[in-house]
């Protein structure tokens, strides 16, 4: 298992100053095994909902065709590297999540945004769904 590889980890339930916590976690299983990509490389990959990328860039506008703006609740953008932009089509708060809650993030235009996503194509329009990971906000206040 390497950084941003889906698990599953086993233990008990503690905490540390009253912050909730695992304790003796274990590793069980590799769920999905997760590639850093760039945007392009990502694009050129195969439509699969069970294949997971690990995709960075800055959080833009979608401006294509059939694309809506959406920081608030589902977290619909563009996001942006040297390489190319893909359409980000929803993002989760984490891994098993409910979709609606990508404002509780605080993730805004032009922030740097990880995310791991799958590929999939709407009617021609290549999108990144995906999990968040992490992100540096553009004005440097972490």
């Amino acid at each position: 298992a390497k950084v941003g590889d889906v698990v599953t980890v086993v233990g008990k339930r503690g905490a540390y100053k009253e912050t909730p916590q695992m304790v003796n976690g274990m590793f069980e299983t590799l769920k999905y095994g997760v590639e850093t990509v760039t945007i392009a490389q990502f694009r050129e990959m195969e439509d699969n909902k069970e294949k997971y990328y690990l995709i960075s860039g800055e959080v833009v506008e979608a401006t294509e065709e059939g694309t809506k703006n959406d920081l608030e609740q589902y977290g619909n953008f563009n996001l942006t590297d040297e390489t190319g932009s893909v359409y980000v089509y929803g993002v989760t708060r984490g891994w098993g999540d409910s979709k609606g809650h990508f404002g509780d993030l605080g993730v805004a235009l032009h922030d740097k945004l990880t995310i791991l996503a799958y590929k999939t194509t709407y009617k021609g329009l290549v999108e990144a769904v995906g999990m968040y990971f992490s992100h540096v906000p553009a004005n440097g206040a972490e």
